[in-house]
């Protein structure tokens, strides 16, 4: 290596003894690396978006229409119609106290349901 960065550490000089006139140099270099940056990566700030609960569709019952078949309406399956019943539980209690012993068998027209997702 040829080209190095370095910085003088001593320099001194004094008259030659070889001849007169002469001058005699002594510089002491001192090798050092020049310090670069770690460059690094920042990920790019997104907002994480919460995932959100969709708000549970109102479905009005209509004459003739039980839970079981909401269910299969709304979610292709009527064995699901608990999920229906457990989300309307209390409002279908405080209709019909007859829903504490048979769950679900009590609806009535123009009662309003939510429909879970």
């Amino acid at each position: 290596k040829i080209n190095l960065n370095c910085s003088i550490d001593a320099f001194t000089h004094h008259e030659g003894q070889k001849d007169i006139g002469d001058r005699d140099f002594d510089i002491t270099l001192k090798e050092y690396k020049t310090a670069s940056p770690r460059k690094i990566k920042q990920k790019k700030k997104t907002k994480k978006k919460r995932p959100s609960k969709a708000a549970p569709k109102v479905y009005t019952v209509k004459k003739g229409d039980t839970l079981w078949h909401i269910a299969g309406r709304f979610y292709g399956n009527s064995l699901q119609w608990r999920k229906i019943w457990n989300a309307n539980k209390t409002a279908m209690i405080k209709r019909s106290k007859r829903n504490i012993r048979q769950p679900g068998h009590w609806i009535f027209p123009d009662q309003k349901l939510k429909i879970p997702q």
